[in-house]
């Protein structure tokens, strides 16, 4: 999917749609993102089409979808876990893949529903015993769980009501998941 961009200057309070609609249509994007005082906010074609001919530029954002990514979401999560020198790994199973390559990474063990991200604790913390995370990052809008996501992540919890130190949580982007891990304890600042 082809993306098209329109920067809004920030002193204009009204855009044409339909002027919108035909510049994005000489484009040829199914999606549109639009730049506005620094934030960015993506529409799907389906939305703009059933736009009025003239509107506010503020109302643009009552049909935004989140422009960020799942992927720049939970990297901008792992450069905080870099700087905070706390460590963690990610578990590749999302993307999508070729049979022949899908099919090796079964048989070598990945499996729908992990966590995105593992946080670890140091060895030898005793003053402070922080419990394993399992980490499920979201777009900070728009995310939803699958049902083998639901599955692993209650497994997680069963095994924390077992008494092991760990802890499944989901966060709705990189601010949701940093406050998710300094209430669990990481990353005090």
């Amino acid at each position: 999917m082809r993306i098209a961009s329109l920067d809004i200057p920030a002193v204009q309070d009204r855009i044409s749609a339909a002027d919108y609609r035909r510049l994005m249509q000489r484009a040829g994007a199914a999606s549109y993102q639009v730049k506005q005082d620094g934030q960015r906010w993506q529409y799907n074609s389906r939305a703009i089409k059933a736009l009025p001919d003239s509107m506010p530029a503020a109302a643009f954002s009552d049909l935004v979808q989140a422009s960020r990514t799942e992927h720049e979401e939970q990297s901008d999560l792992v450069q905080w876990l870099r700087l905070k020198e706390i460590r963690h790994f990610a578990v590749p199973n999302g993307n999508l893949r070729s049979r022949g390559v899908a099919g090796q990474l079964a048989a070598e063990g990945v499996s729908p529903g992990v966590s995105d991200l593992v946080i670890l604790p140091e060895a030898g913390e005793d003053d402070q015993r922080l419990p394993i995370v399992f980490l499920e990052m979201k777009r900070s809008r728009g995310g939803r769980l699958s049902d083998d996501q639901r599955e692993f992540l209650g497994h997680i919890e069963a095994l924390a009501g077992c008494g092991y130190p760990v802890v499944s949580r989901v966060a709705a982007g990189f601010q949701a998941a940093r406050g998710i891990l300094m209430d669990i304890g990481y990353g005090e600042e």
